[in-house]
């Protein structure tokens, strides 16, 4: 384990680390678990590790009109213990571009920090935060001392989920796992330009109906071919696939961090990976314990409960070729999860499209 931050000298995030910056005047941090509105507001004072930075391009639609927006994204661990982690995030805009580079610049994977006058992204959804903390640090108003250390050693997140809890996701949720690979399928082509290839993974956590070892089937999505000229933030197919296969081979455990599962309201799954998926050999005691297990190594097929999964159509709907149909947003509620009586809606699935809308919030008195 690295030495503590206390000793450790800090200069301001908002300028470059040098050797004369003075050492933080409070060396007593609070544990990663204990970041909340409350202990900010007392002065909490945090020691964390900057992993894995990178930076999220996205496209969205405003006032009608297409977009683009980036983020600088960031997994702030605990120095004291890696199962707690946290996202660190820094929206960009018009207004902020210069801070937002200085961020950018200074927050460098494995850097440890001073985290302290804490301020959260209050809109951030956190069903696709996959971290063990559902906080995300807005990194555009949050003190980050960086400290000034020779150690090159970095604190890699250790993920808590299991296999088997997976079972209790719902809707669409991102997590991070530590597993042993089972299974790695052939590559399976798909059209505009993607592919795919499904890895079961377990971790010898059981089904608790049947008191069977749990395998998760994940599939995981890439571009067949990458865009020419483009800077990649995550690891390629042709990458994740060799990693996954030498760690099945070698029988060693692997984390998978910010994957994707849902289910549906027939107790079917969908596990697959998301456009900031990242796969590494797994650390930490349950990743060690894994490593021992000749019964896990020697796992066999009848041992085993693979999570039922949701089916998809042989060929993608053109949805363009759908007539529409006109409502008021007040059915849609009802349409979800009751007949209507109307066959177009009841049987298969309905896309919808809204057209001047207006919001309008309930009143204080509705409970």
């Amino acid at each position: 384990m690295p030495p503590k931050a206390a000793s450790s000298a800090t200069a301001s995030a908002a300028q470059p680390a040098s050797a004369s910056a003075a050492p933080p005047a409070a060396l007593n941090f609070l544990p990663l678990s204990q970041l909340n509105k409350a202990s900010v507001k007392v002065g909490g004072e945090w020691a964390v590790y900057a992993y894995r930075p990178i930076e999220d391009n996205y496209e969205y639609s405003y006032q009608g009109k297409p977009r683009k927006g980036t983020s600088f994204v960031v997994t702030l661990v605990s120095v004291d213990d890696p199962s707690q982690y946290c996202q660190g995030q820094f929206k960009k805009n018009s207004k902020n571009a210069v801070k937002y580079e200085q961020v950018k610049k200074t927050i460098e994977h494995g850097r440890r920090f001073v985290m302290s006058r804490v301020n959260f992204v209050d809109d951030a959804k956190l069903a696709y935060v996959s971290c063990s903390l559902k906080w995300v640090v807005d990194l555009g108003s949050t003190k980050m001392d960086a400290c000034v250390e020779t150690s090159s050693s970095v604190v890699q997140p250790v993920p808590t989920p299991s296999i088997a809890g997976s079972a209790d996701v719902e809707g669409n949720q991102f997590f991070d796992v530590t597993a042993l690979v089972q299974e790695v399928s052939d590559v399976t082509e798909h059209s505009n330009n993607r592919s795919s290839f499904v890895t079961k993974i377990y971790d010898g956590t059981l089904d608790p109906k049947i008191n069977k070892v749990k395998v998760m089937p994940l599939k995981v999505y890439f571009d067949t071919t990458p865009a020419s000229g483009t800077v990649l933030t995550s690891q390629s197919g042709k990458e994740m696939k060799a990693l996954v296969e030498q760690h099945m081979q070698s029988k060693t455990p692997m984390s998978f961090f910010c994957i994707s599962g849902a289910q549906d309201d027939n107790g079917k799954f969908a596990f697959r990976t998301t456009k900031n998926t990242f796969i590494a050999g797994a650390v930490g005691a349950k990743a060690d314990k894994m490593k021992e297990s000749v019964e896990l190594h020697d796992l066999k097929v009848e041992n085993t409960a693979i999570f039922e999964i949701q089916t998809t159509t042989a060929t993608a709907r053109d949805w363009s070729a759908e007539p529409g149909k006109e409502t008021r947003c007040g059915l849609l509620a009802t349409f979800g999860r009751s007949a209507t009586g109307v066959k177009e809606l009841d049987v298969g699935e309905t896309i919808w499209q809204c057209n001047w809308v207006r919001i309008t919030e309930p009143s204080t008195d509705v409970s």
